[in-house]
């Protein structure tokens, strides 16, 4: 074990001096390595970029849906809080049917 070392802020912090060889070999001490912050910031990144791209892929599907689909497109209206006549919801119809959703 680490002895208990008294510092001049008065905080007891451990000194790693007290081990020997033999008991860092074995692995009983471990110390913080690249690895410890490298992989998780990569793999935060990672997931981020992953997320982005499933959700567009998700979203463009669902636009692609909504076109050929009027009670989407009536349903869509309606969360935004507007109520479409026929004449616009042909018109709205119309427009998805002319969008063009590119594939990168």
């Amino acid at each position: 074990m680490p002895q208990s070392v008294h510092c001049e802020h008065g905080l007891n912090m451990l000194s790693w001096e007290h081990y020997t060889q033999q008991e860092l070999g074995k692995g009983r001490v471990t110390f913080m390595s690249w690895v410890d912050i490298v992989v998780p910031i990569v793999t935060l990144l990672a997931g981020a970029a992953g997320g982005f791209f499933a959700g567009v892929f998700y979203l463009r599907k669902q636009l692609e849906k909504m076109q050929n689909d009027p009670e989407m497109i009536q349903k869509m209206a309606k969360q935004m809080g507007y109520n479409l006549n026929k004449q616009q919801m042909n018109k709205a119809q119309n427009m998805m049917k002319n969008q063009k959703f590119p594939r990168r």
